[in-house]
């Protein structure tokens, strides 16, 4: 079946969604998503195939593949099938293996191939009876708000041509007080970085834990206007120094925590990515858990809380006017002046199902943007489903971090 009348009309790429494509087109690996979800019973590949078409039919945008340029635009795809999208693989071990982390690892960090719509999705059959779904997109077509509520069947995408200008939700907000939003982060990029340099790579490592999610609720209950993600923020900050004080020999230190703030609903139609990042500093000394979170609370309010200064609208402002290759430096840059970097993806407490298989547990695999590590949360039911994506030339052995992060949950949360 062709699909690409589905498509729609050509239109250009929003401005922001224009920073993602010169990402994939010069770091690939930097500017691609994906969604793990675990089904109960097995999926066959025409039931996926159908599921498919209906997102399609939500979200034409999927059949479209990119006219490249200065100005990049979506356009039609006249050879879009949605079978060449979708891949059917058995594995001989069952989701609780690293094995399956290994796969998505692989699955995920290949490139897409260049003149198709920028998405591929693959079925994994393991020998439990039960299969998982993967599904991998271009961050120039969704963030990870968008991509699981695509999955969820709740798509909030608009097909319409996007705006010239980028809302960046300051607009009524005094010089001065914008002056005030913009000193933190600016502050933060050129003050001097005394941390041991190390030479990132290209190389990835992905893991994958699950926590339950009642208990990281119950301790945000605890400090006053705290949040279920000033509970993970704390936790992933202190399981991190504790690697590094047992593995690299550290000493403690504060951490820089770079996190994405996504916005609800879409500002504008047209746009796949509604985000931007917040900057904050965490002391890494604590005298306790309550006044640890009181820290944090406080680190994220001075930060803009949920709405800090626009560095993405700035960045899709220039970017027509920045070679690709600089705009990769410049992320990298601010990568790097972070310890790690941390994105929460509520999934909804309601159950729902995949091509008529119900979901059991749901993780979201972010791209690292130049730190050494990069945590995604999703939230589903009663779980915390944690995802961790790092850089092996400068975290050596995930295993050991993924078990520090579990416990420094689990203290943080008894």
């Amino acid at each position: 079946m062709d699909d690409a009348h589905t498509a729609g009309p050509s239109h250009r790429m929003a401005p922001l969604d224009q920073v993602f494509w010169k990402l994939q087109r010069h770091a690939p690996h930097q500017a691609t998503l994906a969604v793990l979800a675990h089904l109960e019973g097995a999926v066959g590949s025409s039931e996926l195939i159908e599921w498919h078409h209906g997102l399609i039919a939500a979200w034409p945008r999927l059949a479209c593949r990119v006219a490249d340029g200065r100005r990049p635009r979506w356009e039609p795809d006249p050879h879009f099938r949605v079978e060449r999208h979708v891949s059917h693989v058995a594995v001989p071990y069952p989701p609780d293996d690293p094995r399956l982390d290994h796969l998505v690892h692989n699955l995920v960090n290949t490139s897409f191939p260049p003149d198709t719509a920028p998405w591929q999705a693959y079925l994994i059959d393991g020998p439990d009876g039960n299969s998982a779904y993967l599904l991998k997109i271009a961050h120039a077509l969704t963030d990870g708000l968008r991509m699981v509520d695509l999955v969820r069947g709740r798509p909030s995408h608009i097909d319409a041509p996007a705006p010239r200008k980028h809302d960046t939700h300051l607009a009524h907000d005094g010089r001065l007080r914008r002056a005030l939003r913009w000193r933190r982060p600016a502050a933060l990029l050129l003050s001097p970085d005394h941390r041991p340099a190390v030479r990132a790579s290209a190389a990835r490592q992905y893991a994958s834990f699950a926590f339950p999610l009642e208990q990281v609720r119950r301790t945000a209950l605890r400090t006053p206007a705290g949040s279920v993600n000033d509970v993970l923020m704390h936790a992933i900050a202190h399981g991190l120094a504790r690697y590094r004080a047992r593995y690299a020999g550290e000493s403690p230190r504060p951490l820089s925590v770079l996190t994405l703030v996504g916005r609800w609903p879409l500002s504008a139609p047209g746009v796949g990515n509604d985000l931007t990042f917040a900057s904050f500093r965490l002391s890494g000394r604590h005298d306790g858990i309550d006044s640890a979170l009181r820290e944090t609370r406080a680190a994220v309010t001075g930060a803009g809380g949920g709405h800090p200064p626009d560095v993405a609208a700035l960045a899709a402002r220039i970017s027509p006017f920045v070679p690709g290759r600089t705009l990769v430096a410049s992320l990298n840059r601010l990568g790097r002046r972070h310890d790690f970097m941390i994105t929460n993806v509520p999934a909804g407490r309601r159950p729902f199902s995949i091509a008529g298989a119900p979901v059991t547990a749901v993780y979201g695999i972010p791209p690292l943007l130049g730190t050494e590590m990069v945590t995604a949360v999703v939230p589903y039911r009663e779980t915390c489903h944690l995802s961790v994506v790092t850089d092996p030339a400068r975290i050596t052995d995930i295993g050991a971090l993924v078990t520090c992060m579990r416990d420094a949950l689990a203290e943080t949360t008894a």
